[in-house]
């Protein structure tokens, strides 16, 4: 999920935490191109896709467009400096929310700036596919970015004062990323569509922070898109983690968990992936005690177990009373293995990724 950002100061909580999702999961792979909606306004089939071919169209959600929420988030992973650089690009119906932060490990500090622009009502350019060639952009005094997916390529131009990036990645049909469509127990047409692209791989161009400039292939950069639409339900909590970057084969590798958020009977948007190919995971449990301690995520059948070391935390908290937002987004370091589809184990060593906590009640 992504994390929307929130004009507030940063605050740390603890909390003591042990959770999990225990409804008997299905995961129901859908194959082919299939319409998104009824005309209910429920979902035509749940489940999750190796590709993006649930077919999204606004006008069919039986809801005010105030209760659509719509987003793109990109993280790109510099394993060599050690940053993280998160863009968010969000329409929420009552306001679109812009974020651009830097999550700096060496010297273990998160740096937002971010900007709300009210009632853009879903006229800010998200379109219903991430498949589809299109450029959204945002700009302002503190910072302008734009998004491009054209073909096998999305390329990312960032300006500000202390960032400033121009690279591109690659995303093209061969490469497999986590697909899902779910709703809530409590009102069928609330749903949650979603995809996650995990371990883009560079194809060329830079990243620039306070003046050095890094190239996206010399320092091993890769790309993580979460692309979100839906209608929620007015309360909602959500756990994800993720991940990505290359191993000791200079194959991309990276894996998405996350879960808590919809009713994932049908299926979950666990996965793991390994040179631009997807290795499902079933339900899968986050222990931790606080969260600047070490979290253990394990999946229900032995074929997945991580350890998450926390370096740099990105907290906030909003409380309006009629709108809560309480976000806690770590970023650090997995270890462990997983098992993938064909049985091999895959050792993954300081694996540089996040992993979060979001409660929202909008």
């Amino acid at each position: 999920m992504a994390r929307f950002p929130w004009a507030c100061p940063w605050e740390y909580v603890n909390l003591s935490v042990k959770t999990k999702y225990n409804e008997v999961m299905v995961e129901h792979e859908i194959k082919n191109k299939v319409e998104l909606l009824n005309s209910d306004g429920t979902l035509k089939e749940e489940g999750f896709a190796r590709k993006p071919y649930f077919l999204y169209d606004r006008s069919k959600i039986k809801a005010s467009k105030l209760r659509i929420k719509e987003w793109d988030y990109y993280a790109i992973l510099d394993p060599v400096e050690e940053n993280v650089i998160c863009m968010t690009f969000s329409d929420l119906g009552f306001a679109g929310l812009f974020a651009l932060a830097l999550i700096d490990y060496k010297n273990k500090r998160a740096i937002q700036k971010d900007q709300i622009k009210f009632f853009t009502m879903h006229k800010t350019g998200l379109i219903g596919s991430p498949w589809d060639d299109n450029t959204i952009a945002f700009s302002d005094k503190k910072f302008s970015f734009s998004f491009t997916k054209e073909g096998e390529t999305r390329h990312i131009v960032v300006k500000s004062e202390d960032i400033n990036i121009d690279s591109c990645f690659f995303q093209g049909e061969s490469k497999e990323t986590i697909n899902i469509a779910t709703s809530w127990k409590e009102n069928r047409r609330a749903f949650y569509l979603n995809e996650k692209a995990v371990a883009m791989t560079p194809i060329s161009g830079y990243v620039q922070i306070k003046g050095n400039r890094y190239d996206v292939k010399s320092n091993k950069m890769t790309l993580i898109l979460d692309w979100g639409r839906g209608r929620w339900t007015r309360e909602n909590t959500w756990y994800w983690a993720a991940a990505s970057g290359f191993d000791e084969l200079n194959n991309a590798i990276g894996f998405n968990l996350g879960y808590g958020f919809s009713d994932r009977t049908p299926a979950s948007e666990n996965a793991f992936f390994l040179a631009d190919k997807l290795h499902k995971i079933k339900n899968v449990t986050f222990n931790f005690e606080s969260h600047m301690k070490e979290w253990i995520m394990k999946d229900d059948e032995g074929k997945l177990n991580l350890t998450f070391t926390p370096v740099v935390p990105r907290m906030s908290k909003t409380d309006l009373k009629i709108i809560v937002s309480d976000q806690k987004q770590i970023f650090g370091y997995f270890d462990g293995f997983v098992i993938l589809e064909d049985g091999t184990k895959k050792e993954i060593h300081h694996l540089m990724g996040f992993a979060e906590e979001v409660y929202n009640k909008w």
